[in-house]
């Protein structure tokens, strides 16, 4: 009996009453919060309900007639299967709640309306000693950005709105762009700007505003305030479009997460989708593509200048294709690395080998190493594989082509998952990171309609779309933008382009109305088919290059002469401003900044390392205790000059070495000034005691050697002593390093005789006497050296 007085079979009565409430309220809960994905499958929807209603009509049953008959072996099953259902409701709904945790982040701007949040921040620069907070904004110069297009609301807007609400008076001044409004801050025209937020993002690579974002740099901005909204943009036309039947565009945005936060669009992807036919055009967008910008007055800018204003981009797409985009999906780069590793890799080929920047924001770190060929990457290296341009072979255009890759590959691998909990974490994944407008019952009918065209076909999903990868294309251009004083990198797109990717925009769109149309195409059966290129790399139209002011180029890129070559060439007044370097030339920094406009002020100031008349500078190396012959060897290569100065020592070991250098280490050495004195130490040796007297040259010369000790060689005549050996020594005593002459025995010829003449008697008279030869000269051998000839230096 319990301590409450109730028996065994009515304490187990109740807990099966407490746990089939608990079960019946879980189950319930469960069934809601799954409510929303019958559209996935009615039937399965419908079988699991009502296996949960029968389970729940037995536990009921079975509580009802183990209480009224008080039969505890059917109240102890009661208790076992409400335990059971309780336990399966509340994982059930575990689950069932984090999907729709995630699926909300996801689709959290889906809706008949479109939202929007957008920031304003308040900044000033840090040399302002008089506005500390918003309400000292009064009195004051305000900048923002005009606004061109009242259909969005702008964040200057935005904070306009605040300060008329705060009563704050202040002169407000407009700008055409947030570029010429960082401008007018920095040159003090205003005291105030109104900039987005993630300002710092767009700005912290691009000079000269870099210099005035963060701390480092004396005078830099401050945000003494900030205001953020979520605003309605538009209506979604395409709230209540069922895509599993009706063509539709979607713009798939990725953003590059940067420092500070926000992020610009690093990809840009129009996709037409055609459910009826199973049609897919992925249509890229260069991110540096010179097209006008309806937000901004049409005024022409790079396509990702509109920043992190999703509705701008938008409409600067829909206006440039002539086609009506609703629908959306946009992913933050930084997911990728999470949801590939959580995938387990995906497949990437790469034309080349490189080392890439990894997903980190600090940029200039290249820690990612992808390979040639084929390869199973991970996530960092499949965030670099779809954002390197600049070791391509084809540039831009191979990082749009990549970036289809990878998100191909990851979709495929997604949809193929089985594992439920694999899945629920790459959701929960992208649930931080992704957003659209999609809403879940768009998601859920596309979902079902790629299943049962795979249950119908037996085809894998991605075998059964036709995927037409098209690209805009156009060329190298530049302009220059006074606002930021800049010359700016832009592509041009050429207008044959833009109309070909329209036509086969209306292709895809347009096939819904004639999907009967018959299409041919000829292949031969030997040969695998390819489709080839479904866009034109080049037209033949005249290719457009606006006319640059002069201005500053890359200064600290070039030498000296190659400096002075351009200022000389352009009528630049150069100011040199030299100091002491290792590196005669280089240019260390240089006044007005890169870019400036010299148009109306052409005076430069450079600071340069000096000299500049040729002389080399070299930094003094330390070589005490080091061998001279060492020292000699740098100095010789360095073009340094030298002398040797000596001083005594009784200590073998130390006889060679440097004792001093009157040039400390590390000081820099003007090599047509400067020169260094090595004091060495050095041995005297007396040379009677080495008894080089009778000694053979070479064992002389040997012996000095030991001591350092050179030889210089004389020849001498004499017939005392045999040719070849020392026959003396100029020198007593000699040191280190310097010179003994030795005098060596010459070998001297002997005399050559005189020949005696033979006589012969006279001849017989009436005879002829013999003819008269005369005397044969004898045949001497080589003359000797001339004596006390120098041998030269051992």
């Amino acid at each position: 009996m319990s301590k409450k007085g109730l028996t065994s079979r009515q304490f187990i009565s109740l807990l099966a009453g407490i746990f089939a409430i608990l079960a019946f309220a879980m189950t319930a809960f469960m069934v809601f919060l799954g409510s929303k994905y019958t559209g996935l499958s009615i039937k399965t929807f419908l079988a699991v309900g009502g296996i949960l209603l029968c389970v729940l009509t037995i536990v009921v049953i079975l509580f009802y007639v183990g209480f009224r008959y008080r039969d505890k072996a059917i109240s102890i099953t009661s208790l076992v299967l409400s335990i059971l259902l309780f336990i399966i409701s509340t994982v059930g709904s575990a689950y069932l709640y984090r999907i729709n945790k995630t699926v909300n982040n996801i689709t959290g701007d889906s809706g008949t309306e479109q939202y929007e949040t957008i920031g304003v921040n308040y900044t000033i620069l840090s040399s302002s000693n008089t506005i500390k907070e918003l309400k000292d904004i009064s009195g004051k110069k305000v900048g923002s950005v005009k606004v061109f297009d009242g259909s969005i609301k702008s964040p200057s807007t935005l904070g306009l709105e605040k300060l008329n609400k705060e009563n704050i008076n202040f002169t407000n001044k407009e700008y055409d762009s947030t570029s010429d409004l960082f401008t007018a801050l920095i040159g003090g025209e205003v005291d105030v700007a109104l900039l987005p937020t993630g300002y710092k993002t767009i700005y912290s690579s691009t000079e000269p505003y870099s210099a005035y974002i963060g701390d480092e740099n004396e005078t830099h901005v401050v945000d003494i305030d900030s205001v953020t909204e979520k605003i309605r943009v538009s209506d979604n036309k395409s709230a209540n479009l069922d895509l599993s039947t009706k063509p539709f565009s979607i713009l798939l945005i990725g953003l590059a997460e940067e420092l500070g936060g926000g992020g610009l669009p690093d990809a840009i992807i129009l996709a037409t989708v055609n459910p009826q036919t199973m049609t897919v055009s992925m249509v890229s967008i260069a991110r540096d593509s010179y097209v006008p910008i309806p937000c901004a007055g049409n005024r022409k800018d790079k396509i990702n200048s509109t920043g992190t204003n999703r509705q701008c981009l938008l409409k600067s797409v829909s206006q440039l294709l002539d086609t009506d985009i609703d629908l959306y999906m946009q992913v933050n780069f930084k997911a990728v690395v999470d949801i590939v590793d959580a995938l387990g890799g995906i497949w990437i080929d790469s034309p080349v080998e490189f080392v890439g920047q990894d997903s980190s924001v600090e940029r200039g770190n290249k820690t990612v190493w992808v390979g040639q060929g084929g390869q199973m990457a991970n996530g960092e290296q499949a965030l670099a594989f779809a954002r390197e341009r600049h070791n391509m072979p084809n540039g831009d255009f191979d990082r749009q082509k990549h970036q289809k890759e990878v998100i191909a590959q990851i979709v495929e691998k997604m949809m193929a998952l089985r594992d439920v909990n694999k899945a629920l974490k790459i959701m929960e994944i992208a649930g931080d990171n992704f957003s659209t407008n999609l809403s879940t019952q768009q998601l859920i009918s596309v979902f079902n309609y790629l299943v049962n065209a795979k249950n119908y076909t037996g085809l894998s999903n991605f075998h059964i779309i036709d995927i037409q990868n098209l690209r805009i294309t156009g060329y190298d251009s530049w302009y220059y933008n006074y606002g930021m004083q800049l010359p700016l990198w832009i592509y041009r797109l050429y207008d044959g382009s833009v109309a070909e990717v329209e036509s086969r925009i209306d292709e895809v769109l347009g096939e819904y109305d004639s999907i009967n149309q018959t299409k041919t195409f000829k292949f031969f059966y030997e040969y695998p088919y390819s489709r080839g290129n479904l866009y034109s790399d080049y037209f033949n139209e005249p290719q457009i290059h606006e006319e640059m002011p002069l201005y500053v180029p890359h200064l600290e890129r070039m030498t000296y002469s190659e400096v002075l070559a351009w200022a000389t060439a352009n009528g630049v007044n150069l100011e040199v401003n030299e100091v002491d370097g290792e590196t005669p030339g280089t240019i260390l920094s240089y006044s007005p900044a890169y870019g400036r406009d010299l148009t109306d002020n052409k005076n430069v100031t450079i600071t340069v390392v000096g000299p500049l008349d040729g002389t080399k500078l070299v930094k003094m190396q330390n070589f005490l205790g080091k061998k001279l012959d060492e020292a000699i060897a740098w100095a010789n290569a360095n073009g340094v000059r030298y002398d040797v100065q000596y001083i005594d020592t009784t200590e073998d070991n130390l006889v060679g070495l440097i004792k001093a250098q009157d040039i400390e280490a590390d000081k820099t050495i003007n090599t047509k000034n400067d020169v260094v004195v090595f004091t060495v130490y050095r041995k005297l040796v007396n040379i009677a005691s080495l008894n080089l007297v009778g000694m053979s040259k070479d064992n002389a010369i040997a012996t000095l050697k030991q001591y350092g000790i050179y030889a210089r060689v004389e020849e001498v005549e004499t017939d005392k002593v045999a040719a070849g050996l020392v026959t003396g020594v100029k020198e007593n005593e000699a040191y280190s390093g310097s010179t003994v002459t030795l005098y060596v025995a010459k070998e001297v010829a002997a005399p050559t005789p005189t020949p005696t003449p033979t006589v012969k008697p006279d001849p017989e008279p009436g005879t002829s006497p013999d003819p008269v030869i005369p005397p044969t000269e004898p045949t001497n051998p080589e003359p000797p050296e001339s004596g006390g000839g120098t041998e030269g230096q051992e």
